[in-house]
C-alpha cells in the first residue's frame, strides 16, 4: 500500500471511529435524558397527587401536548410512560447520584428543597452548579451503559434479577439489540440458573456466555 493510500486509510479509519463514538455519545445522552424525564414525572406526581386535573393519565396527555408546543419532538404519551417506567426500574441510580447537583439552578421547582438549594446557591456560582450537574450526568451515564433500544427491550422483563442479568451480559459482550432479543427469547437467564444450580441470580457477572457478539445495532 502506497503512502498516499495509507494517508487516505488513516482518514477513513479515524472518521469511522469518531462516527461510532459520536453515535454512542448521542445514544448515551438519550438514555440519561429519558431516565431524568422519568424521574421528573415520578417526583412531580408524588408532589402533586392532590391535583386531580394533572394526575395520572391526564398529566401524561397534557405534558405530551405542551412539550410538542415547546418544540420537543417524539415525546408522546406512550414515550412518557416508558420514561417513567425506566426510572422506576432503576431508582437506585438516584440514590447513588447527588440530587442537589441535579436539582439546582434551572431545575424544576418540585425537585428542589428550597432551604438546601438556597444555601447551595449562596456558596456556588452558576458555573460551579453546571460542573456539578455535568458530573452527575456522567455518573448516570456510567450506570446505564447500554443504548435506549436495549433498555426498551429489557423493560419488558418483570424480574429485576433477569433484567440485571441481560444488562450485564449485553454490556460485557457488546450485544446488538437483535442479539439481546434473541437471548431473551431463548431464556438464557434461566439456562444460566440451571447451569449454576441456583434459585436466584447474583449481580456478580457470570462467566462469558456462548452468545455471538455483535457491535452493530
Amino acid at each position: 500500500m502506497s503512502e498516499f493510500e495509507n494517508l487516505a486509510t488513516s482518514f477513513q479509519v479515524t472518521q469511522d471511529a469518531l462516527l461510532r463514538h459520536s453515535a454512542r455519545a448521542v445514544d448515551s445522552a438519550l438514555v440519561v435524558r429519558n431516565w431524568l424525564f422519568g424521574w421528573y414525572l415520578v417526583e412531580f406526581e408524588n408532589a402533586s397527587a392532590s391535583r386531580a386535573d394533572l394526575y395520572g393519565k391526564e398529566l401524561i396527555n397534557k405534558l405530551a401536548k405542551r412539550l410538542k408546543e415547546k418544540g420537543l419532538q417524539g415525546i408522546s404519551p406512550t414515550n412518557l410512560r416508558k420514561f417513567r417506567e425506566f426510572f422506576q426500574a432503576y431508582p437506585e441510580i438516584q440514590r447513588a447520584t447527588s440530587v442537589t447537583s441535579l436539582a439546582g439552578l434551572g431545575s424544576p421547582s418540585f425537585l428542589q428543597d428550597s432551604a438546601s438549594t438556597e444555601k447551595i446557591q449562596q456558596t456556588l456560582s452558576v458555573e460551579s452548579f453546571q460542573s456539578m450537574r455535568q458530573a452527575a450526568f456522567t455518573q448516570i451515564a456510567s450506570s446505564l451503559p447500554l443504548g435506549w433500544s436495549h433498555y426498551v427491550e429489557m423493560l419488558t422483563l418483570e424480574d429485576p434479577s433477569e433484567r440485571s442479568f441481560y444488562e450485564i451480559e449485553a454490556a460485557s459482550n457488546q450485544w446488538s439489540v437483535r442479539e439481546l432479543q434473541r437471548q431473551i427469547a431463548s431464556s438464557s437467564f434461566y439456562a444460566e440458573l440451571r447451569i449454576r444450580g441456583r434459585t436466584g441470580y447474583s449481580s456478580e457477572k457470570p462467566g462469558p456466555g456462548n452468545a455471538e457478539q455483535s457491535c452493530t445495532q
